[in-house]
């Protein structure tokens, strides 16, 4: 049961998998802590084995889908470099620009908040909550559990949290593209799954331990009115009718667009909100949306001129939502008509020049 639930979870959201790793790991541990005659069981690593194997046949499954349908991973893992990785890390050697976004990170570790309202705090602080109320749970119910599996649990967790974070400093640092990484983007939506998962944890032992207890019901009451509060505080994020109006520019200038360009062709967008270029391609068919220069509204903005015309004159058009400061005085001398918000250019490949495209 417990491995169709993490199946599941692996499937519907990437989260799965770390919390899958670590159930593995509890599991595993716990299970030569408990077992006699480890080597000699042959249900015992029938059960350690099996979940590795079935995971691997998804994995194989899902790899050879993606093949045979050409999907575009988001991120491959093949230009990860540990070396690279230790360099930027220990010797802050590398190119600027992943420097600089490996700095950004390890501040938004303490600083940028990555749960919703009303309990907005950093990655770091989360976990650090995180433990202290793990060890007051247990202090409170010491009597309930052996010491080596108590020991076991805050060590899982705490290599959980360290691992999580370098994880992801690596996706950021060799397996996204240059503005993702330069901007951190969805910083706050990443660690947020992992803390998530921490507090979903307790959530459970809490429920639990006062299942056993009188007064469940006034405890349980207690929490859903915490639960309610978390839930108000922030309705736009649960209810679609508070997005409503976001979504619907989305699609209008995807409807619009695959109105008005051909199948196959290639756009180049730039949009202030990071979110639109990731939306867009649902309304866009089999068009190709060049998001690799949208954001000239970066924290940290890198970008050479020459290299942005370099994929600029790939493309088939360039569709402007809103203007950057500056973009006009850099840019004009390509521009055949004016430049203007919410426009769709047609590029001259030959000539290195655009015009609005009607």
């Amino acid at each position: 049961m417990i491995t169709l639930i993490l199946i599941a979870l692996v499937l519907t959201k990437q989260i799965g998998i770390p919390l899958a790793l670590m159930v593995y790991t509890f599991f595993f541990f716990n299970s030569l802590i408990s077992e006699k005659k480890v080597k000699k069981n042959k249900k015992f690593w029938l059960k350690i084995i099996s979940p590795l194997v079935i995971a691997l046949i998804f994995l194989s499954i899902w790899s050879l889908y993606t093949t045979l349908n050409h999907t575009k991973a988001q991120f491959s893992i093949g230009s990860i470099n540990l070396k690279e990785y230790l360099e930027i890390v220990f010797l802050h050697k590398g190119l600027d620009y992943k420097l600089q976004a490996f700095s950004l990170f390890q501040k938004y570790l303490f600083s940028e908040r990555v749960l919703i309202k009303p309990f907005s705090l950093g990655y770091i602080p989360c976990s650090i909550i995180f433990f202290l109320l793990l060890f007051i749970f247990f202090k409170r119910y010491k009597n309930e559990y052996k010491t080596s599996k108590i020991i076991l649990l805050f060590l899982i967790f705490l290599v959980g949290t360290i691992g999580y974070a370098l994880v992801i400093s690596v996706l950021y640092l060799f397996c996204f593209s240059i503005e993702e990484t330069i901007t951190l983007a969805c910083f706050g939506r990443y660690m947020s799954s992992y803390i998530v998962i921490e507090f979903l944890f307790l959530l459970c032992l809490v429920l639990y331990e006062w299942s056993k207890k009188k007064y469940f019901g006034v405890k349980v009451i207690i929490l859903s009115s915490i639960l309610f509060v978390f839930i108000i505080s922030n309705l736009k994020s649960f209810i679609p009718i508070y997005q409503e109006t976001y979504y619907e520019d989305i699609k209008r200038i995807g409807e619009e667009l695959k109105n008005k360009t051909d199948e196959n062709s290639q756009i180049f967008v730039i949009m202030k909100d990071a979110s639109f270029p990731y939306l867009l391609p649902y309304y866009l068919d089999f068009r190709i949306l060049d998001s690799s220069f949208y954001d000239f509204y970066g924290r940290i903005n890198e970008y050479k001129k020459n290299e942005v015309l370099e994929n600029l004159f790939l493309d088939d058009y360039l569709y402007i939502n809103e203007i950057p400061q500056n973009f006009i005085e850099e840019y004009k001398e390509f521009f055949e008509t004016p430049i203007l918000p919410k426009t769709l250019y047609k590029i001259n490949k030959k000539e290195r020049k655009l015009k609005i495209y009607e």
